[in-house]
């Protein structure tokens, strides 16, 4: 009997659950039991935005909506990421089952197995929202341009308010702009998909009009959440901007490196450096198919990882 990639796909969502039984190590530090507080306190009628934790809404509302539900307990803590980190391996699922068991297998392999991915899948985090959110996008855009190329409307609009909430998320989602731009550039270069991105560029618009509007309306100026941000900002090994210059090339170069050792990333790498040099570089970087346009965006994803 031929196996089905549905199998793939239920061995690792449970691997994600047995992982979260009896893998669980409880809150990883002070962010987290932050986000918790504020849920809480949402419950409650009470917000304070003084605290730039606050405008990351789509942590805050998921988290308030789990405990209004559970109760404030580990498991509402957990289950919004762990939702997430299943619903990540739906879409890596979708792209791949065409392929067949053994690449569904590799892929749903590569995404779980990722050290950071499988710690933070349980975690009240927002590291599992932006990868659920960037490869959604990255999904939405896949599928526009290499599947269905109907309703460019409504995929443009997807795409946009997909990145919003990757940003209403975590601010470090604007790492994507490079990726972004490259698209954009690729498809006005080779004259596809201008359609798609004239309406990103509106509906992205009207959604940034949308989100500022609306802190303007909690908070008496548009730019609060940016406000709160310089004041809640503190001295740590990731303020490069006050560190000297030799500590930021170290991190830019060597830490690079080692970091793709360390954490897991140098394997999947190794096949896409691999690919890459099979299949001519050139050729790759056009992006005019879809094996080209993955392997652009895992060696993106890689390093943005690792960053």
């Amino acid at each position: 009997m031929k196996a089905k990639p549905f199998y793939a796909l239920l061995f690792f969502i449970i691997l994600i659950i047995c992982y979260r039984i009896f893998g669980y190590t409880g809150h990883f530090g002070f962010d987290d039991m932050q986000y918790a507080e504020i849920a809480a306190n949402l419950l409650d009628g009470k917000v304070d935005f003084e605290d730039h934790f606050t405008f990351r809404f789509t942590i805050i509302a998921a988290t308030a909506l789990s405990y209004k539900l559970f109760g404030i307990n580990d498991f509402a803590s957990s289950l919004p990421a762990m939702t997430l980190t299943i619903l990540t391996l739906v879409i890596v699922y979708a792209v791949m089952r065409k392929q067949g068991f053994l690449p569904t297998i590799f892929g749903l392999a590569f995404t779980t197995t990722s050290q950071w991915l499988l710690f933070y899948s349980n975690k009240l985090m927002p590291d599992i929202y932006l990868v659920f959110f960037t490869i959604l996008a990255t999904y939405i855009y896949f599928h526009y341009r290499y599947e269905s190329q109907k309703h460019v409307v409504g995929h443009a609009i997807a795409f946009s308010v997909t990145l919003l909430f990757g940003f209403m998320s975590k601010g470090t989602v604007v790492l994507l702009l490079p990726w972004l731009l490259y698209l954009f550039f690729i498809d006005f270069f080779l004259k596809k998909e201008t359609k798609f991105w004239k309406w990103v560029i509106v509906s992205g618009t009207i959604c940034l009009i949308f989100y500022f509007a609306s802190i303007k309306y909690l908070t008496g100026e548009f730019f609060y959440r940016f406000k709160a941000i310089a004041q809640n900002s503190y001295l740590n090994k990731c303020s490069y901007d006050q560190q000297p210059m030799g500590i930021l090339l170290k991190r830019l170069f060597f830490d690079f490196f080692d970091m793709t050792i360390n954490y897991g990333m140098s394997v999947p790498l190794v096949f896409v450096v691999t690919a890459f040099i099979s299949k001519g570089w050139r050729q790759m970087l056009q992006i005019n198919n879809a094996t080209s346009f993955f392997l652009v965006s895992a060696s993106y994803y890689s390093c943005h990882q690792t960053s």
